[in-house]
């Protein structure tokens, strides 16, 4: 890491709660073993968030809005509301992005940084007890809230990797 000095690894025992809060946001903005999300989006415009290599994949821009979507909801979920029907996701999740200009992609970025400060205040808000009780559908959120991290992380692969395929450099952490 260049600039700043690394994070200490080791910390306190903490609550599920306090661990999760951390994993979410260390992914999301602050260096670790990835370039955060934040710093993998800088610099980026929205001709550059919105391409592909090919027809097939997902763009970078499509990656924002499946983060986002996916915050969003969990923070739903901890509020208590039912989970959604099947099939829910296909309709909503890894659209073409139709409006390409940079008030869109700055908004779609807006919406992830959103969802994100949404997802952790509502987790603070919790107790670990809260995590394992069973919400309306009879579920508890621990087990998404926990994959959330590694999801984020896995997608937040992705997106240097587009961006080289771009001949765009993602910042140097």
């Amino acid at each position: 890491m260049r600039g700043r000095a690394p994070r200490p690894r080791e910390k306190p025992m903490q609550t599920a709660v306090h661990r999760l809060v951390d994993l979410l946001t260390e992914v999301f903005e602050e260096e670790a073993w990835q370039a955060p999300v934040t710093a993998s989006l800088e610099g980026l415009t929205a001709s550059h968030a919105a391409w592909k290599p090919e027809r097939a994949t997902n763009s970078i821009w499509m990656i924002v809005n499946h983060l986002s979507l996916w915050k969003e909801y969990q923070v739903a979920r901890l509020a208590g509301e039912p989970p959604r029907p099947s099939g829910w996701a296909e309709k909503l999740d890894w659209h073409e992005i139709h409006d390409r200009g940079e008030p869109a992609w700055q908004a779609a970025v807006q919406r992830l940084k959103n969802a994100q400060k949404r997802l952790v205040t509502g987790l603070k808000a919790r107790t670990d007890e809260d995590l394992v009780r069973s919400l309306p559908g009879g579920t508890s959120p621990l087990y998404k809230i926990q994959s959330m991290a590694p999801h984020d992380a896995y997608h937040c692969g992705q997106i240097p990797l587009l961006r080289a395929l771009q001949g765009v450099p993602a910042k140097p952490f």
